[in-house]
């Protein structure tokens, strides 16, 4: 989770900053998305998401313009997560 958070937050600033990123990671495919999550009456509009093997098909991680970070769930369950979050082990659910 912490390396997707990092992927997305760089491309996130190269894209501010002069308008493309680049996909340097190895372990997501970072890509533009349309994603909007209301969560406790906030409206959270995602631009770019990352996604790939270590997610094992759980759902993205998913960054907006103001570097809130939301994860979707395949099967529902989005919710924010914040810098401090780490994952539980071995729980096959992020």
């Amino acid at each position: 989770m912490l390396n997707a958070m990092q992927t997305l937050n760089s491309a996130r600033q190269e894209f501010l900053a002069g308008g493309r990123f680049t996909n340097y990671s190895k372990q997501f495919s970072v890509s533009f998305c349309t994603n909007v999550a209301v969560l406790s009456g906030t409206d959270y509009y995602c631009f770019l998401r990352a996604d790939g093997p270590d997610f094992e098909n759980e759902g993205v991680l998913c960054i907006t313009s103001n570097r809130e970070f939301v994860w979707f769930g395949r099967q529902g369950g989005t919710k924010l997560v914040d810098r401090n979050y780490r994952a539980p082990w071995f729980s096959g659910n992020y």
